[in-house]
């Protein structure tokens, strides 16, 4: 159901759309993002008690967002890294209660529209002639 939730939600879709890296399960609680080493390529890593939908939606915001912070050599000073590191996770974090938003409602309708299929489902099985059994035959 999550999956099938993720894509009625557009700003979790279209960030997952703009990821071009890839993706790792691995078996440990964790989730993270780093760079393949081989294909430079950045991997999102999901494991254990960390794969759920809105941790994806933490991590692709620091894959795809625009303020996340550079390598540390890149700042020149400890506050100037402490404020770019702070940004970058204030960003996921925005992104990642933006999806749940968005994940409520979906979830909502997804909820409403298979409440409606299993009514009409069940009015056609209603529908039905029953079938009664010979009881002189054996099966």
């Amino acid at each position: 159901m999550q999956i099938e939730l993720m894509y009625h939600t557009k700003y979790l879709s279209q960030m997952i759309d703009d990821y071009d890296g890839e993706f790792e399960y691995v078996k440990k609680d964790k989730a993270g993002l780093d760079l393949n080493p081989k294909t430079g390529k950045k991997i999102i890593k999901l494991g254990g008690k960390y794969k759920r939908i809105l941790v994806l939606a933490h991590e692709i915001a620091h894959a795809t967002r625009p303020n996340q912070p550079k390598s540390d050599d890149f700042y020149k000073t400890a506050t100037e890294y402490s404020k770019a590191q702070m940004l970058g996770e204030g960003e996921a974090i925005y992104w990642e209660e933006i999806s749940k938003v968005f994940l409520g409602i979906a979830s909502k309708r997804l909820k409403a529209n298979r409440k409606k299929k299993i009514e009409e489902i069940e009015k056609d099985i209603n529908k039905l002639p029953l079938q009664k059994k010979n009881r002189n035959c054996k099966n």
